[in-house]
């Protein structure tokens, strides 16, 4: 039932007139029953006597029995009573009809006392008319005081019980006359107390969901002033409520946008805050709109000590967790992410209540660290090579072990070379210093693109011949003149880059095609291979500084991983875009493109 509260008061108000109107109609049925046995004892005794008064004659012998009798009879039926007269010596004299033999059971000690002048009253069980009664002996005296007989009432009960019945008959009435009113009273009473209890319970049910704008009526009493109070803690809970909801999503934005990652867990390891860097370092689902994980069957978030996949993390929580103190790591998060983790406890006294964790990715950093040394190593790799050649052919020639002019020659012309190469590595080392500085100078003026290309396809032809390499051009737009606005010594620095990869790593056999595309209003040059392509992991790589694909190779295979990076800097400076399509073992496709200008027929 909705409304307990009200069915509680409306029962402790009609068991209260219950209890309060049985307990006053006992009391008034005994008051009744003793004023009534007590008014009929009077009555009777003053009748007695009377009565003794009136048959006086009798013991004189001036009035006879039937006349006595018949006074008895009468004076009897008004008093619902049996009446027996006796004279001193215990002769009977008169009685009522009805009694007969029954009187002989007159007790002589009732009799003696009356007769010495003693009036008795008694109550109980009465032997003559054997049923519960009222018994009264009276003294008959004379003028002068003299006793001369007695005068004995018995009164049956049966109309005092008559008299209690309706009594009682009387307080049932009242009493379910009063549990109407009381019904109807306490009905009204409660429905006036509950109603607004039941709307503060509501209240206070919507409070506890959220909604801090319900307003509950009030009165002027003092249910009305505890809605009123209910109402203003409402509204003052409301703006509190709010005001930390604003600095929770304050804070909660901050972090969010860091740009380290952020993870707070409780001191079961269960996470209770994650920022998107946190996740995306720790390679967890972002996300969504409504704010929960994108995997459906994550069941919320996951406990990092069961996460297997972080053993170190782990282990640093659990350090953290053991000695209370702040700790540091190094940690290997996924492949090629490593971060540096500052973990602290978060203490109430010594209570641990949760640990936060700062994740910093230092990845490009280690990487860079990397780098640093694979240039290191490659520079020394490709450096070793030609100096070793240029050392030993000088040496050959100052020693004179040279001396046909012919090998002395080969032995310049060797020499040559290889400081050509050399040459080639300062300029492209220089040439990554000015990209750092953002000096990358562009002599930009209108070209013909397509003259560009076809002259590099005709100076490659014998270079592609000499490793037994088919190189083929094609020209879709071939009666198009493409006239774009960049620097053609660089843009033809792009190219050479990318023929110089395509024949270097095209087996011998193979094919390498350069074809030039009009599409819409750009310019668009790919240099196409057969050779071993690039794993599809590694394609976003190789645009980076110092990136080689085959780090095995040897020296003489190539420079050391910057003729891509400064390629693609002149392609986004000219204003295009540069692009690598390969699927290893399928060859691989270098292009770019520049806006056109203008065309020339």
């Amino acid at each position: 039932m909705k409304n307990k509260i009200g069915v509680k008061l409306t029962a402790s108000y009609i068991v209260i007139i219950l209890v309060a109107t049985l307990i006053l109609g006992l009391f008034f049925a005994a008051a009744a029953r003793r004023f009534l046995f007590a008014e009929k004892q009077r009555e009777l005794v003053r009748k007695g006597q009377q009565l003794g008064q009136t048959v006086i004659g009798l013991f004189t012998g001036e009035m006879p029995p039937e006349t006595a009798e018949k006074i008895l009879e009468v004076t009897g039926n008004y008093l619902e009573a049996r009446i027996i007269i006796m004279d001193a010596s215990g002769r009977r004299l008169a009685m009522t009809p009805g009694l007969g033999w029954r009187w002989a059971r007159l007790s002589r000690a009732d009799f003696s006392q009356v007769i010495s002048g003693r009036t008795i009253v008694r109550r109980g069980y009465n032997p003559i008319l054997e049923v519960e009664a009222i018994f009264v002996g009276t003294p008959v005296k004379t003028q002068t005081g003299q006793i001369t007989g007695a005068v004995f009432l018995i009164a049956p009960l049966t109309i005092v019980g008559r008299v209690i019945n309706g009594l009682w008959q009387l307080v049932a009435l009242a009493s379910l006359i009063g549990i109407v009113i009381a019904l109807l009273v306490a009905l009204y009473l409660s429905q006036s107390i509950s109603t607004p209890i039941i709307k503060l319970k509501e209240a206070a049910v919507a409070m506890a969901e959220g909604n801090f704008r319900i307003r509950v009526g009030h009165r002027s009493d003092e249910i009305g002033e505890l809605a009123e109070a209910f109402n203003v803690m409402s509204h003052r809970l409301g703006q509190s409520i709010e005001a930390l909801r604003r600095e929770k999503h304050k804070s909660e934005r901050m972090l969010a946008e860091l740009s380290e990652g952020v993870l707070a867990v409780d001191e079961k390891r269960r996470i209770m805050f994650i920022n998107e860097k946190a996740r995306e370092l720790l390679g967890l689902k972002p996300v969504t709109a409504t704010g929960s994980a994108q995997d459906p069957a994550a069941g919320g978030e996951p406990d990092l000590l069961t996460m297997e996949s972080f053993p170190d993390l782990r282990g640093l929580i659990n350090t953290v967790a053991e000695h209370k103190t702040s700790e540091s790591a190094e940690i290997n998060l996924q492949e090629k992410v490593t971060v540096l983790v500052h973990a602290t406890p978060l203490l109430d006294g010594d209570l641990l209540w949760g640990i936060i964790l700062v994740f910093q990715d230092i990845s490009a950093l280690r990487n860079l660290e990397m780098m640093r040394k694979q240039l290191i190593a490659d520079l020394s790799h490709e450096l070793r090579a030609p100096l070793t050649i240029i050392r030993g052919q000088t040496e050959a020639l100052l020693d004179g072990v040279i001396e046909e002019e012919a090998t002395k020659q080969t032995y310049l012309l060797n020499i040559l070379e290889e400081t050509l190469r050399l040459s080639k590595m300062v300029r492209d080392l220089l040439e990554i210093a000015h990209l750092d500085r953002g000096a990358l100078a562009l002599q930009k003026q209108d070209f013909c693109l397509k003259s560009l290309v076809a002259s590099l396809s005709e100076k490659y032809q014998p270079i592609a011949g000499e490793k037994k390499i088919k190189l083929a051009a094609d020209f879709q737009t071939a009666q198009d003149h493409l006239i774009v606005h960049a620097d053609p010594a660089r843009i033809e620095q792009v190219i050479r880059n990318l023929l110089d990869n395509a024949v270097r790593f095209t087996p011998p056999g193979g094919q390498v095609l350069i074809r030039l595309q009009k599409q819409e209003n750009a310019a668009t040059v790919e240099v196409c291979d057969t050779g071993p392509g690039i794993p599809k992991e590694e394609q976003p790589l190789i645009w980076e500084r110092f990136y080689k694909v085959n780090k095995a190779r040897t020296a003489g295979e190539g420079g050391v991983g910057l003729g891509l990076a400064i390629a693609k800097e002149i392609v986004r400076s000219s204003g295009g875009q540069i692009w690598v399509k390969s699927e290893e073992g399928k060859g691989a496709i270098f292009g770019f493109s520049l806006p056109i200008i203008k065309q020339k027929a």
